[in-house]
């Protein structure tokens, strides 16, 4: 991160009661902090209202898998909510698609609010009707500015620009972006009917 912004993690280890400065390393802030970070967990949930934490193990309440179900769900499984992603395909405009996400977190006692990684500070309250915006280069959904999904569409923006580029000939992807190619072959497959 850039000199002087604070990492996320120390926010949520001060969230529970533990002091980033004590580790000597980032490394050992990551490694060690993330088992401290369980222990708290266990020992702190029910007097802070985290009901939802007595079925979960220790990686449960730590950690934060993430899943595609094909052709077009994403789904971010996190201790306190799970951040659900859905695209299709604009039905006018190959250029566009519709993408909604909804944030769906656990009630906690007192709270009116829930952090999430993936969707920033959102209220704690149910929804009467869904929002529709555009997303309009960031200006449509200015309270997600760097947050994950906002950095993920900014990515998406300017990658569907490039590829309009008369020199763009094919995407160089890092090794886990892989998956990417491999998924757009088998939905061209499927399209295709070669299942």
């Amino acid at each position: 991160l850039p000199e002087g912004v604070p990492h996320p993690f120390e926010m949520i280890l001060r969230q529970w009661d533990i002091d980033p400065a004590r580790y000597a390393s980032y490394e050992e802030m990551a490694m060690q902090g993330w088992l401290d970070l369980k222990a708290a967990k266990k020992r702190l949930w029910r007097e802070r209202g985290y009901v939802h934490y007595e079925h979960m193990d220790d990686e449960e309440i730590t950690d934060s898998p993430h899943t595609v179900i094909f052709p077009n769900v994403t789904i971010s499984f996190l201790p306190d909510n799970l951040i659900f992603f859905r695209s299709e395909p604009h039905p006018d405009d190959p250029e566009k698609c519709w993408f909604d996400l909804w944030c769906m977190a656990f009630p906690v006692e007192g709270q009116s609010e829930v952090e999430s990684i993936m969707a920033g500070t959102r209220p704690l309250r149910e929804v009467e009707q869904c929002e529709h915006r555009d997303f309009d280069g960031g200006r449509g959904i200015p309270e997600l500015a760097g947050q994950i999904v906002y950095q993920d569409m900014e990515l998406a923006e300017d990658m569907q620009a490039g590829m309009h580029s008369l020199g763009y000939q094919d995407a160089y992807l890092p090794a886990q972006e892989t998956r990417v190619r491999f998924f757009h072959e088998v939905l061209n497959d499927w399209l295709e009917g070669r299942r």
